[in-house]
């Protein structure tokens, strides 16, 4: 958890960890979900072919933790599956109840 003052560095530090994990290990093996907050600064991540999801918008991230809670029942036993990093730029946006009941979903899932 990085905390921090606004303007205090946080989505630059986040940015950076991205960027080095994503340079040396490949999609294959990892996986980001990026939750930006409304002033884009993980934008920029969305091109990394390791970038699953960057978005900010409250229906955009309910569909991708959908999609990735989806996604993980389907893996079938024994298959490899990269590492899944997930990514808030901004917790305030996880204060919207639909938002929280789809990451608790995800969360107490056995798939995973």
């Amino acid at each position: 958890m990085v905390i921090g003052p606004t303007g205090g560095g946080k989505s630059t530090a986040l940015r950076t960890c991205v960027m080095g994990l994503a340079t040396a290990i490949p999609p294959t093996d990892l996986q980001f979900v990026l939750f930006d907050s409304p002033e884009e600064r993980l934008l920029p991540l969305q091109e990394l072919p390791n970038a699953r999801y960057v978005t900010f918008a409250q229906k955009a991230m309910n569909e991708a933790l959908v999609e990735v809670a989806q996604e993980f029942s389907r893996r079938p036993n024994g298959a490899k599956w990269p590492a899944w990093v997930f990514i808030i730029d901004d917790f305030t946006l996880f204060t919207n109840d639909s938002i929280r009941s789809e990451w608790r979903t995800l969360a107490s899932s056995n798939e995973y």
